[in-house]
Formats: structure tokens, sequence, C-alpha cells
């Protein structure tokens, strides 16, 4: 008899899912480890230059690699050093390095030897920049186990530092000079031809500068090929600059290497990269791609290399007209042309690496995509014949009426004169007539007194007398008379 056992393994299935995911779970518990910056919390001043340590914590079972990803303010916090040197993890599958522009810091190590105590990663000098709080946090972090290699990250730990305004930049210098064991503090260098130690320069030469603090007896400084590097060219007394020269540079990532010495011994070193990239980006080639269509515009094809610094962006010019500015990709890049007239046109390509090297590419490209530029409808006014029937006789009566306005202002200017030449011989007559009436006057007056005096006058002759005195009378009030009226039409 056969027994059939395929009721049993149907019925164990169930059952073997839930043990693997409970042993899933008490593996990864068991394997649990945390990755912490310290100290969690402090306060500093601004300007201080002070240090924390990356740390990974296992719980009962060995860890074999760390990688992560460590956040912070750039606004608030600069990275002055790493220090990978008293790590326990010899293996570096990621060098550490930082951004002050972005605000990152990125590693990853490892070790064959599994650790199962908590221990120093790596150790960062921060320089608190601004007063105000700055919180620094894990991303992408990951811890892998030694037995199986699975991820067995539990929590990640930042810290969150205070910064305050300095009061004084002597307390502030006395601050930051020296660590807590007395040993200097890691140099602050700064270079005006190379500013950013994120970038790439072409140059070949430039000066490194930091600060000396009077307790510095010695510097050590040299240019290495080392991000971990100890510099061993030692100066005494102390140099406060170093000089780049052409002969010195390669290309490629080196590192300015500082240390100071004090009375206690030599302190935190600062290995500062300079990137340089002196090369251009190889040789390219545009090319044409397939057209869908013959009465479409064309596609150029390129993708430029740049060994050492990559390439930033291209520059595309065409038939000698204004550049465009194209940003790489990291692929091949396509560009479609548009908006051109028939015919053939000179393409120029400009690939620039990120230190600023270029590599220019030309091609020639015929369209035939039948394209033209819209005409825009130009309005045209087109004034009216001047000399029509009625622009004529508008104009003879505008003539017209011109010539009755100069007639006018002709005669009554006329007028004007005649009628103050009138008032003036009316004046001069009225003048006249009392001149010649006041001599008459008296002289009749005269004649009748002389007359008068006689001792006996006859009726006749005393009759001739008074007629002769009402006649003067009425004579010269009538003449009178005849002024006034003549005045009167003249006001």
């Amino acid at each position: 008899m056969v027994l059939d056992f395929s009721f049993l393994r149907s019925s164990l299935w169930p059952l073997s899912a839930i043990l693997a995911v409970a042993l899933l779970f008490i593996t990864n518990t068991a394997f649990a480890a945390d990755v912490v910056l310290t100290p969690a919390s402090d306060s500093y001043v601004e300007g201080q230059i002070f240090t924390a340590e990356v740390q990974v914590a296992p719980s009962a079972r060995s860890v074999s690699a760390v990688a992560a990803t460590i956040l912070f303010d750039p606004d608030t916090l600069s990275v002055v050093n790493l220090v990978k040197n008293d790590s326990a993890f010899p293996l570096w599958l990621t060098e550490p390095l930082f951004s002050n522009t972005t605000g990152t810091i990125t590693f990853s190590a490892a070790s064959q030897t599994p650790l199962t105590d908590p221990t120093t990663l790596l150790t960062i000098t921060f320089r608190a920049t601004t007063a105000g709080i700055s919180a620094v946090t894990f991303e992408n972090t990951s811890v892998s186990a030694a037995a199986t290699g699975s991820d067995v990250l539990q929590n990640t730990i930042g810290s969150t530092y205070t910064i305050t305004a300095s009061s004084s930049s002597l307390a502030m210098v006395e601050a930051v000079t020296t660590s807590a064991d007395g040993l200097p503090l890691a140099p602050d260098i700064s270079s005006p031809a190379f500013p950013d130690p994120d970038a790439w320069y072409m140059s070949k030469e430039g000066i490194f500068s930091w600060m000396l603090d009077p307790a510095v007896t010695a510097v050590a400084a040299e240019l290495a090929a080392s991000f971990d590097n100890v510099p061993e060219e030692v100066y005494n007394p102390p140099i406060n600059e170093f000089v780049i020269l052409p002969e010195d540079i390669v290309e490629g990532i080196q590192y300015v290497s500082v240390q100071y010495r004090n009375a206690i011994g030599w302190g935190a070193i600062t290995n500062l990269p300079l990137k340089i990239d002196f090369t251009p980006p190889e040789p390219f080639v545009i090319k044409l791609a397939s057209l869908s269509s013959s009465s479409s515009f064309p596609t150029i094809v390129f993708d430029a290399n740049d060994v050492m610094s990559g390439i930033d962006y291209y520059e595309l010019t065409i038939g000698g007209g204004k550049s465009k500015r194209i940003n790489h990709n990291d692929g091949v890049i396509a560009y479609t042309l548009s908006e051109l007239t028939d015919g053939a046109y000179n393409i120029n390509v400009t690939a620039y690496d990120r230190a600023g090297n270029k590599a220019i590419s030309t091609t020639a490209v015929a369209v035939a995509a039948g394209w033209a530029p819209a005409v825009e409808e130009v309005i045209e006014y087109v004034s009216p014949p001047l000399l029509t029937t009625k622009n004529i006789i508008f104009l003879a009566l505008l003539l017209l009426a011109l010539l009755q306005l100069l007639y006018i202002a002709r005669l009554t200017t006329q007028y004007q004169n005649k009628e103050t030449l009138l008032r003036k011989e009316t004046k001069e007559v009225q003048d006249q007539m009392e001149k010649i009436f006041s001599a008459l006057r008296y002289e009749i007056y005269d004649q009748i007194n002389t007359i008068t005096k006689r001792p006996r006058l006859s009726k006749k002759e005393k009759e001739a007398v008074e007629g002769l005195q009402q006649a003067l009378e009425v004579s010269e009030a009538l003449i009178e008379k005849e002024i006034d009226d003549v005045k009167t039409i003249l006001q």
C-alpha cells in the first residue's frame, strides 16, 4: 500500500513560511546596530572649530561594513577636515568626501575583521560659521552584518549644535586654537586661486594660506596624493602660506596637507582637496540621425567624454548664429534643429569640462524641411490725391475768405486813421473858434462900453447895441452846439 503524504506537505507550508519570517525577524533583531554622531548636542561660539565622531554600535553580533550620507546645514556649519586614521574600518570603499556647498559628507567603509564593540568610523572637524541651531542628520545609511551581509541598521542618531554669536574676537581665537587635549586644531586653509575645494580648476599655480596662532611653534605643509596624508615637510619658524608651482601640479585630485605643532605636540591635520584638470575633452564627432521623412528637420547627435573632471555642458552654434547652452546629462545628446530655411548650415558644438577646458567639433548639415518664417502683414497707408475738385473748391473759397479778411482789415485801418485825423481837426477848429470868439467878444464889448459911455444914446443906438450882444451870444451858442455834436459822433 502506498501512503500519500501530499496533504502533510500542504499543511506544513504555511507553518514553514511563518517560521522563516520569525527567524528573519529574530536574526535582524539580534544583528541590530546603531550609527551615532557624538556629541549628541553641544554649544559653540561663532567661528569656533570643534570635532564630532561617527560611531557604529553593534548589538550582540558583529558587523563588517557601514555606508552613510551625513547632512548638515552649510549656512551654520562648514567642514574643515575629515580624519579616518583612528578608524576601526581599514577598507574604504568610498573615500570620505565633503561638500560645504551642498552640506553633505559621504563615506563607505568595511573591515575584514568583524567588529562587535562600539567603534569610531570617522572624525569630523566642523567650524561654526553663523549663530543658530544646526542639526546634523544621517541619510541613506546601511550597516552590513558580518555573517550574512544583510542590512541590520536599527537607528541613526544625529546631533544638534547651538551656535552663539561671539562677543570678542580675542575670546574666539582662544577658544578655537586648541582641542580639549591642548593640541592645535586643524588649520583652516583658503586660496584666492582655488576658493572652492569641490570645484575643478585648470590653473597650475596659486597660494594657500592660513592663520597662525602665537602658540604655534612649527608647521608641516606639503602637496600630497593621499586624503589621509601626514605631512613631513616641517617649517620652523612656522609659515602661513604655501605656494603651488606648475612643476608641483599633476592632473587629478591632490591635497594641500597642513598641520600645526605647539608646545604639547602636533595637532589635527587638514588635507584640503585640490582638483586639477588642464586637458581638453577628448575629440568627438557630430552625427546626423536618420530623418523620419524627407520634409522634417534633421537631428544631430553628439557625445563628448572627459576622463578627468567630466563634461559640464555644451554650446551649440548653427550657421554662425547665437550660441545655445545644452546641459550634459551623462549620455548622448540628441538635438533636433528647427525654424531653419532650406539650405546648408555649419554646426559647431563646443564641449566644456568642469575645469573650463573645451573641445570643438564641426559638421555641415543640409536642411530641406520647407520651413519659412511667418510674414507679417504690413498695412501701408496711402494718402488720398490732393488736387481733387472738392479740394480745389475748398482752397478757392479759403483764399477768397482770406482776401475778404485782408480787405476788411485795410478798410478798418483807413477808417481808424481818418477818425483820428477828424478828431484832431475838430479839436483844432474848437480851439480856433474859442480864440476867435474870445477876441471878437472882447472887441465888441469894448466898443459897446465906448458907445455906452456917451451921455445920451438914441433909442436906435441902444437897440443896436442890445441886438449885437444877443447876436454874439446866439452865434457863440450855435457854434458850441455844432462842435459838441461832432464830438458826440466821434465818441
